[in-house]
């Protein structure tokens, strides 16, 4: 069966960017000094791509009764930034399943993350 689905949106802030870098120890300028940043070429600072990959996997409507574990990524693609004040929000779809040991299937999603704009 296949599903779609699309989840509530999630507003990035300041305090996610601030708190993913104390947590990771990632502090690189382009996520945590506003005033580097502005010389970017982004203007200003960015999410962290692991930050947003992290919330996308948090805002997908996985149900704790079907889903046992997040198993692996074929494949990421960072394709645009996403900035403080954005929202995001995942759309996806179920594109199949392999039945596993003990009754266990392995769903295989591709989905998207999109902003407030669906870019």
């Amino acid at each position: 069966m296949i599903e779609n689905f699309r989840s509530p949106g999630r507003t990035i802030t300041e305090g996610d960017l601030v708190s993913f870098s104390a947590l990771t120890g990632d502090w690189h300028p382009q996520h945590s000094d506003a005033e580097w940043a502005r010389g970017s070429q982004f203007s200003e600072r960015v999410a962290h791509g692991m930050l947003v990959l992290s919330y996308s996997i948090g805002l997908a409507p996985l149900d704790p009764e079907r889903v046992v574990a997040l198993r692996g990524f074929d494949s990421v693609t960072f394709k645009r930034p996403v900035l403080i004040g954005d929202t995001i929000r995942v759309e996806g779809e179920v594109e199949g399943t392999k039945p596993l040991a003990d009754g266990l299937e392995l769903a295989d999603i591709r989905w998207r993350v999109l902003n407030q704009d669906d870019r």
